[in-house]
């Protein structure tokens, strides 16, 4: 299971999110653990094209976006992808956290 520490952790604010989600390319998002929530993080691997931004999905530049368990993650990423078929959750890593 990936845990991530927050004060070191890199961040993308929902609306690089979506232009990712709006690019021609999939997109992976990983859902990890951050203490007791769980939260979406784009790692660099899944963001196609150098120098595109990577990290957990913030809402105003400030609130990370998470929730209490795997499927609320869920819930939200396909709430906010809206659709889209390039979205790619990986949640094997914590399936029975």
């Amino acid at each position: 299971m990936s845990t991530l520490a927050g004060d070191t952790l890199p961040m993308m604010d929902e609306y690089q999110f979506h232009q990712l989600l709006a690019g021609p390319a999939p997109v992976r998002v990983d859902i990890v653990r951050l203490g007791p929530y769980f939260a979406p993080y784009v790692p660099a691997s899944g963001v196609p094209g150098a120098g595109a931004p990577y990290g957990a999905i913030v809402r105003g530049h400030s609130d990370l976006l998470a929730a209490e368990t795997v499927e609320g993650v869920r819930r939200l990423l396909l709430d906010i992808a809206d659709g889209c078929t390039r979205l790619r959750i990986n949640d094997a890593a914590v399936r029975g956290a």
